[in-house]
């Protein structure tokens, strides 16, 4: 068979600057099979000049990453083995080293493409061959080790790992002899290879990809390391890295070695995790960061960093600092590493950045890093480099205040600016900490905000003030409100900043001002915000709004500005309205700007965007209970939107404005418009739609042989497109393109859709169907958490608008989507990667909901819209909530027994954070099962058994996690409620276990929530479980009920529920039904409460029962007439008065039987008592009492009206 040839002519063409020329010969090149172009490379490599052998080589590198047969590929190995031997017995070393790239390329796609027995043996020929001139220290052969780690980790940390110390050692002799003529470049080289080696033996041998160090950089940065490579790892680096490391050639200060140094650091930390290699990196590294050489230089000063980056690199890993760093060193360390970095912060070293222009996007990329460090050194060693970092700062601050108040002015803007980014560092990284200098640091923020500084130094002054801002749910209240009109007043100065960056920085910080809800706070705006609120509007209209330029600059300026607005009048509420008529015609002039079609098109539509995005935020701060004060301007902005919707769209702009904010404002008006909204759906549901669910454009995937990109290179472009360049078996270099910025627009586009659907209900019903099927898809979107989490909290959005347009149209678009909305939503639950908290917690808060639209439809439907949900779907949801709860259990018991141990404030604030979300996680989960097993009641036992009991049963009997028992009791109780007495009789007693320590306030820890299911668990048992279950806990039961009656229902603040629960669950043990532990209360006692306390209003399926027991009381003669008329009268009367207002505390059947004892009462009560009683209660209950006796009145006799 002829071997396919490239002549020297299409070669030379290749390199041609002739563009007709190359294009022809890359057409000739793609023309031929890929083997066959293999071949003819390897070929032409040996038969033409020395530039053409070099792109021969090039090329064939990249054609073996497109091969796909595996034969094939072991016999390129073979031959590419011996071009190798030919090439270097020509001492053509150059040529041999490029053929080694393309045996390593080889034996990697064999890897790829799962073949890893040839893998392996390729590899151990190839290893066995190039064996004597590594263990020569021969340059070429050492760096084919490390290719080979690199494309074929999982075959070549089994196959090196044994031999490589005797490798090492090897060498090294051969260095301490002097053999070499670069020390540096081999133990520079050595280094690399022990580092590949180790990543190597991370790898998986299912996706051997995930050990390159781009890849691993993708994946969250927070992950576990693997435990299982821990001691493989350790003796790596007792063997073979900690013999580099003390050799004569290693030279720390050397950027190659510190890059080796900080991959391993990253990727492998375990490497270090020996004491002799830990003592010898930290060392090392002390040694770069105190070098006093060159250290003006920006590149010296950059080493030092980089030694800190690999020294809190290792701290931060668990079990390597709380083993191996002594205070001693930790203080050492943290004194040397903030006597840097506030040196390089404030200019102290790095003098050859000499810039002179206002431009924070440009800023010293020195400074940035040291920022960075700063702030993970403090959040690794709160303690130890919090003081010396403030120690420094306050240093730096002193001398500059000190010069600027008797100078009035300061020429060392970098020694201000440096102190003021280390004090924004510190709080970032330790909140908690910080808040004990907040009240200094908000001091010198003011003082830079305000006085005679350079613009670059009040920008990063103002930029501080909204940082402390945002922090301060971890300061005292006192502290941040005395300074609060300070902050505003010099914020509302800022803005008017000639320095329009500063102005921009202003308007930013005020945003931060107004929004502490992200820090977990509400704003107390009657005292924080109104009374300031006139002065910053006006200086925020006199200032960036009053510019006239239309620059990129000025227009940051004024979209900033209009967000602060919309923040004010967010904190203002209804309080904006007095404002509103004078901050509308502005918006209206800036929403109405002509679109242009110059240079300046996009920054005045961005504009024009963001007036529309601050007149809707206002309108839903006004809030739909003042929609007459805005209806008007909101049905204009409507108009206006479907208008343009109706015209031609150019990409993300409709006739000068940006789609997604104009249909973001859509949905913010229709929050608040309710089903008014409606009439502009049809203009607004088809853009949005197609907005959120269209896919061309999200990745794209080119070949990566046209660009000058790398396999694994990460790159992200101007214009928000991330991509990343790999090897694919079959394709060879590839770029994978992710569309960032448009994946943006359509997560806003998807929670815009689902505003729409919550805020219009039954009115949405029309566009259910169609926003359900593309949803469905959407939920599962693969490159965005986002998109995912709020796609599956618009299919519960649209669910119920389904189901309550099904009530006037019909169940079968509900009943049909519902087992399959609520499969995929659980499938949906990320309970094997739950990094992504939030993710998780749509996902089950979206599932929870669903069953609630089912749940509390369940008579309304008569059953149709179970009708397609069986009980084996039930299980299989059951099985993977169930499945996310333990998940979730298991990672709160792990961060429990992390809060045990000695950790710093702000470690405990973020594990306590973590914690709570936890929590909150537990509460959809639990909801939804407990939805399910209400609809299917007695038909779910098998389930609840064989699923529930074995995961939560456990948490009832004994718990320190109280969230967990007040998931196990709400479900328990849910069980016995629900699921039959055969439920009843085999958990009431499990429940009462958990019940006695849920009531208990020496065990309940203070968890109302706990305490209200306790109490509701007393009352089913009693309903419906055998009195054995009950009687073994009486005597902790009774006296707890009856101490929670003792007092009031407003003692009890934000969980009425549970003096109420008490109330019922009194009456269910001694009064009506079972009343299983009647001899145990006394009567008189129990009547008493029951009627000092009727109706309940908290829940309403109790007041039912409590009504319906109340009834039997009175008609049995239990509760007399004549004694208790007015308590009578009055329970009667506030009950039917609520059911008139839409609360369900009576059904039909009880209101009929409440009419019957009204009537009772006129035959036995005197009319003057009966009169006196009616005359006490309230004009609401008469007329509800009046009503019902009169649509009554057919189903009795002997009627007389009560009078007035």
């Amino acid at each position: 068979m002829t071997t396919p040839a490239i002549g020297q002519d299409v070669l030379e063409a290749l390199m041609s600057p002739d563009n007709q020329l190359r294009t022809a010969a890359e057409q000739y090149l793609q023309s031929m099979a890929v083997e066959d172009r293999c071949m003819a490379l390897l070929h032409s490599s040996a038969a033409v000049s020395p530039a053409l052998q070099q792109l021969c080589c090039i090329l064939l590198r990249r054609n073996v990453s497109k091969l796909t047969n595996v034969g094939f590929l072991v016999s390129m190995v073979r031959m590419l083995m011996a071009q190798v031997n030919i090439q270097s017995a020509l001492s053509n070393d150059t040529i041999a080293s490029l053929l080694k790239e393309s045996i390593a390329q080889a034996i990697g796609i064999l890897s790829l493409l799962k073949a890893h027995d040839e893998a392996t043996k390729c590899l151990e020929q190839v290893l066995q061959a190039n064996a004597a001139d590594a263990m020569q220290g021969n340059m070429s052969a050492l760096k084919l080790l490390i290719a080979l780690a690199e494309q074929a980790p999982v075959a070549f940390g089994k196959l090196v790992m044994p031999s490589l110390p005797r490798l090492i050692d090897n060498v090294l002799q051969q260095l301490n002899a002097n053999q070499f003529p670069s020390s540096q470049q081999i133990v520079s080289v050595l280094l690399e290879l022990v580092v590949q080696t180790a990543l190597a033996t991370t790898a998986s041998a299912d996706q051997p990809w995930q050990s390159m160090p781009s890849v691993k950089r993708l994946q969250d940065s927070n992950q576990q390391h693997d435990a299982v490579n821990t001691p493989l790892l350790m003796e790596l680096g007792l063997n073979c890295l900690l013999p580099i490391l003390t050799s004569s050639g290693f030279c720390p200060t050397d950027h190659t070695v510190l890059e080796h140094l900080l991959t391993a650091s990253e990727s492998v930390p375990f490497l270090f995790g020996a004491p002799a290699v830990w003592n010898a990196i930290m060392q090392a590294c002390l040694h770069v960061m105190i070098s006093s050489d060159h250290l003006s230089t920006d590149d010296a000063i950059f080493r030092r960093l980089q030694a800190l980056q690999i020294v809190v690199n290792l701290c931060q890993v668990t079990g390597l600092q709380q083993t191996l760093l002594d205070a001693a060193s930790r203080t050492s360390i943290c004194e040397t590493a903030t006597r840097l970095l506030v040196g390089v912060l404030a200019g102290d070293y790095n003098t050859e950045y000499n810039n002179n222009d206002f431009d924070e996007d440009e800023e010293d990329q020195l400074v940035a890093y040291a920022s960075d460090l700063l702030e993970q050194l403090v959040h690794v060693f709160v303690d130890p480099a919090m003081p010396f970092a403030m120690q420094h700062i306050e240093t730096k601050l002193a001398a500059v205040m000190q010069h600027q108040s008797s100078q009035g002015y300061t020429s060392n803007w970098r020694a201000s600016r440096g102190a003021l980014v280390a004090l924004q560092c510190c709080l970032e990284a330790a909140p908690v900490k910080s808040s004990q200098h907040f009240v200094a640091s908000m001091e010198a923020a003011l003082w830079f905000s305000s006085c005679n500084v350079d613009e670059r130094v009040q920008y990063v002054a103002i930029r501080l003030v909204g940082a402390l801002c945002e922090s301060r749910r971890c300061s005292r209240a006192a502290d941040f409100e005395g300074m609060a009109s300070r902050i505003l007043q010099t914020l509302a100065q800022a803005v008017q900043s000639t320095a329009t960056k500063v102005a921009t920085m202003a308007c930013t910080a005020i945003v931060a001002y107004c929004r502490p809800t992200n820090a977990g706070l509400d704003l107390d705006a009657e005292r924080l915000v109104l009374p300031f609120l006139s002065d910053v509007l006006n200086a925020i209209v006199a200032g960036p709004l009053s510019k006239n330029a239309v620059s990129a600059e000025v227009m940051d300026a004024k979209v900033a500005a209009l967000a602060a607005v919309a923040c004010l009048a967010e904190a203002a509420e209804e309080a904006f309205i007095p404002i509103y008529a004078h901050i509308m015609p502005g918006l209206w002039s800036l929403i109405n700007l002509p679109a242009s079609g110059g240079s300046n098109s996009y920054e005045i539509s961005r504009l024009k965007g963001a007036a529309v995005e601050t007149a809707t935020i206002i309108f839903q701060a006004i809030g739909e209970d003042n929609v007459h004060i805005f209806q008007q301007d909101a049905e204009a902005i409507m108009n206006l939107a479907a208008s343009l919707l109706r015209t031609s769209m150019e990409g993300d702009i409709v006739a000068g404005m940006p789609l997604d904010q104009l249909l973001s404002g859509c949905a913010r008006i229709a929050s608040v418009m309710k089903e008014k909204f409606a009439p502009f759906m049809g203009a607004v549901f088809s853009p949005l739609l197609l907005r959120a669910t269209d896919t061309s454009g999200d990745v794209e995937i080119s070949d990566g042989a046209d660009t000058n990109t790398e396999a694994t290179d990460l790159y992200v472009d101007d214009d928000g497109k991330e991509s990343i360049t790999v090897t694919l078996p079959g394709r060879g270099l590839t770029n994978i393109t992710i569309n960032t910025s448009k994946i943006q627009e359509k997560a806003q586009a998807a929670r815009a859709m689902y505003e729409l659907a919550s805020a219009l209900g039954a009115s949405f019903g029309p566009y259910a169907k169609a926003c359900l099927d593309s949803f469905l898809v959407l939920v599962g979107f693969k490159y965005s958490a986002e998109i995912r989490s709020t796609a599956s909290q618009t299919l519960a959005a649209a669910f119920e608008a389904a189901c309550a347009s099904g009530e006037g149209h019909g169940w079968e678009l509900p009943a049909e989507y519902f087992p399959v909305i609520s499969k995929v939503l659980a499938q949906g639950i990320n309970v094997d990667n739950a990094t992504d908290m939030d993710e998780t917690y749509a996902f089950a808060e979206s599932t929870s909901q669903v069953f609630y639209s089912v749940y509390s439809r369940r008579e309304d439907s008569h059953g149709e819209l179970l009708s397609k949900f069986s009980i084996e779907e039930a299980t299989f949801v059951t099985k993977l909530c169930v499945k996310a709860l333990a998940a979730c259990l298991q990672r709160r018991d792990k961060i429990t027994a992390a809060l045990s141990v000695g950790i710093s404030e702000d470690e405990f604030e973020e594990y306590t954070g973590v914690l709570e979300k936890e929590g909150e996680l537990l509460t959809p989960l639990t909801d939804a099962i407990g939805y399910m097993l209400k609809l299917h009641r007695e038909k779910f036992l098998p389930t609840f058994q064989t699923k529930v009991v074995p995961v939560l049963g456990p948490y009832l009997r004994s718990s320190t996690d109280l969230q967990a028992k007040l998931a196990a009791v709400c479900l328990f109780d849910d069980c016995v409620e629900f699921c039959g007495g055969a439920a009843a009789s085999t958990h009431g007693s499990a429940l009462m276990e958990g019940v006695v320590t849920g009531l208990d306030d020496s065990t309940n820890g203070g968890n109302m929530e706990l305490k209200r299911a306790s109490i509701y668990g007393v009352a089913q048992v009693a309903r419906y479980a055998p009195s054995s279950a009950l009687l073994p806990h009486a005597q902790q039961v009774i006296p707890a009920l009856l101490a929670i009656v003792s007092k009031t229902k407003d003692d009890y603040g934000d969980c009425p529920g549970v003096f109420e629960n008490a109330v019922s669950a009194l009456g269910s043990l001694a009064l009506f039904g079972k009343a299983p532990l009647q001899k145990y209360i006394k009567q008189d006692l129990a009547i008493s409460v029951l009627l000092a306390n009727l109706p309940l209003r908290e829940d309403f399926d109790e007041a039912e029962i409590c009504s319906i027991g109340f009834c039997e009381l009175v008609e049995k003669g239990t509760v007399p007439m004549d004694e208790e008329c007015d308590n009578i009268l009055r329970i009667i009367g506030d009950t039917l008065a609520s059911v008139n207002d839409g609360d369900d505390l009576a059904s039909e059947a009880t209101i009929i039987r409440f009419v019957g004892i009204l009537f009772g009462l006129q035959q036995s009560v005197s009319s003057h008592v009966m009169n006196r009683a009616f005359g006490k209660i309230s004009g609401e209950s008469q007329e509800a009492i009046n009503a019902s006796m009169n649509n009554y009145r057919h189903m009795f006799t002997n009627v007389v009206t009560p009078e007035k």
